[in-house]
């Protein structure tokens, strides 16, 4: 149980900020879990491709143009998931589709296998359709869909089945932004020996918005929201809520074109409850996060981007009675994009974890990106 409340822990408290998520990695604006690299929603910090996940109306602010994040199908490894997709303007609107995009709610589903207590699989083959269109008055409006299921069913064998249902929408202005997104359906299921192991959505929701204070400085706010109940097998229940209010100061300054560096911090809190056979253990994080990220260009066909991220003074969490200092959240990442004519090449650079070159292995999680 414990296990299965600090896998949780590390969630909540990792930054959930975010072209590719490469990018998004290397300048900090990643969630973490227990050394998975989830999907980014995207960021309300920087413009960026990946925005479109958590603000639909995003999409009517960006180019033409194809991805393709390279990465493994596997839920459970460490490596980046694989998806790409496209974004493409029509008639009447702006239309972006993605295939296998990881969602929070499938993030959550995975935490009670993380903490080796069960054998789910969460949804898989996921899509993401998101439809924006601009006004006469300079705004974008946007909604968007994330669907993915699953069904097991082997010979002499448990049945494995699991879906996911997500819908957003959002408003883009001048020196400000809104979204929302709400799950409708998150289930899992695993029949084992007659004895049913469960995974079941019980409330998901995240709002939020950024507003511009001048031509550098930010605020951005974001609330969410979710709720599951975990049934293991032989019956025992696990119900989970939690409640995050995060709010952030950055400054992004461009001395020059080629140069961008942005810095700031903020505040995280978390507070929830886990049951478990008829006992409440209350969960509250608090964490105040500072992080300072560069990107510039090196030459005329590489730019290079780095940052660090570190919560300090207030970086606790609290089980029950018991309270702790969170694990040492010091991060360093570091990025590279490659430019051709059309095409970019996203990647981190793997020294920033190891603090090794090697020439045979020096860039990871590579994303190809199109823009006409």
């Amino acid at each position: 149980m414990n296990k299965f409340l600090l896998i949780l822990l590390i969630g909540l408290c990792a930054n959930s900020a975010m072209a590719s998520k490469a990018r998004l990695a290397a300048l900090g604006l990643t969630s973490n879990l227990t050394g998975l690299n989830y999907t980014n929603d995207g960021t309300l910090i920087l413009k960026d491709n990946r925005n479109i996940f958590l603000n639909p109306a995003q999409v009517t602010q960006l180019n033409n143009g194809f991805n393709f994040e390279m990465g493994n199908s596997d839920a459970f490894t460490t490596a980046p998931n694989a998806e790409g997709g496209i974004i493409y303007d029509l008639s009447n609107g702006k239309l972006g589709f993605q295939l296998g995009r990881r969602s929070e709610i499938t993030n959550a589903m995975v935490v009670p296998t993380l903490a080796g207590a069960s054998t789910l699989l969460p949804p898989k083959d996921s899509f993401d359709i998101v439809w924006g269109q601009s006004t006469t008055k300079g705004q974008g409006w946007g909604a968007g869909l994330h669907y993915a299921d699953l069904k097991n069913d082997p010979t002499g064998a448990g049945d494995k089945k699991a879906s996911e249902l997500l819908l957003s929408g959002g408003l883009v202005q001048d020196k400000a932004e809104y979204f929302g997104q709400v799950g409708l359906m998150a289930t899992a299921e695993d029949t084992v020996a007659g004895s049913l192991e469960k995974f079941e959505g019980k409330g998901y929701f995240k709002f939020g918005g950024a507003w511009a204070l001048d031509n550098v400085a930010k605020i951005t706010g974001t609330v969410f929201k979710n709720a599951y109940d975990y049934t293991a097998v032989g019956g025992g229940k696990t119900e989970i809520g939690t409640l995050t209010f995060d709010v952030r100061y950055t400054r992004i300054n461009k001395p020059k074109a080629d140069l961008m560096f942005l810095y700031g911090g903020g505040f995280t809190n978390v507070t929830g409850d886990s049951t478990t056979g008829g006992v409440k253990t209350d969960i509250t994080v608090q964490q105040i996060p500072l992080y300072l990220a560069l990107e510039s260009a090196a030459n005329s066909w590489m730019d290079l981007r780095a940052s660090i991220t570190q919560a300090i003074l207030l970086n606790t969490y609290k089980v029950g009675t018991e309270k702790q200092h969170d694990p040492n959240t010091t991060t360093v990442g570091a990025g590279a994009t490659l430019k051709f004519t059309n095409f970019t090449i996203d990647t981190t650079l793997q020294a920033a974890t190891t603090g090794v070159i090697n020439g045979n292995s020096m860039f990871a999680n590579a994303s190809l990106l199109y823009n006409f």
